[in-house]
């Protein structure tokens, strides 16, 4: 009977050790803050393709076939921008904004993560490698209420995307965790 309670609990321990490792681990985890300028390769530039049908869209008139047929074509070009592939599995945390896509309840566990508020809603949708799709467990979510304010994501990044009739993400993460984002107080140093 001794030797069988020993050995319980030799593996309830072993079993415990084994199983926390994992959880010490991830919590441990460094997410590199990141800007939104990095998930861009060096040597690609937003600014120049839309300076490359800037003459173009000055002169088409507001509204007309010929201006939606630029835009189009600025869209395509945005939505083909070429992935930082260097950060590629990196744990990051980055800020930004949900344009949300599928809620549960209350709660948003799928959204696009956007540089800017009103992004793929009330604008165009950024560019494909300014974009990341995201999904979190449904007790992680984000509620409605919050979710004009922005946000800080942790998780693991991948240059895997997804194509939704919002916008088009060239990033994923997911299991991602939120935080708010909150401005650091600047003390007056008087």
């Amino acid at each position: 009977m001794r030797i069988f309670t020993n050995n319980a609990l030799l593996l309830a321990l072993s079993l415990t050790f084994f199983y926390t490792i994992p959880l010490f681990a991830q919590t441990n985890t460094k997410y590199k803050e990141t800007l939104w300028e990095e998930l861009i390769p060096d040597g690609y530039s937003i600014e120049r393709v839309y300076e490359k049908y800037q003459d173009q869209i000055s002169q088409a008139p507001e509204g007309s076939d010929e201006a939606f047929a630029l835009f189009e074509k600025v869209m395509a070009e945005l939505n083909s921008a070429p992935l930082n592939d260097k950060i590629k599995n990196s744990y990051i945390k980055i800020p930004g904004f949900i344009a949300p896509l599928d809620q549960d309840g209350e709660s948003i566990n799928e959204f696009l993560l956007v540089p800017y508020f009103g992004a793929c809603v009330h604008s165009p949708p950024p560019p494909l490698n300014q974009t990341v799709y995201v999904k979190v467990s449904t007790k992680d979510g984000i509620s409605l209420e919050d979710s004009f304010l922005p946000i800080w994501i942790y998780g693991k990044i991948q240059t895997t995307g997804k194509k939704t009739e919002i916008g088009n993400a060239g990033y994923s993460i997911a299991e991602a965790r939120i935080e708010p984002y909150l401005e650091e107080e600047v003390t007056d140093p008087q």
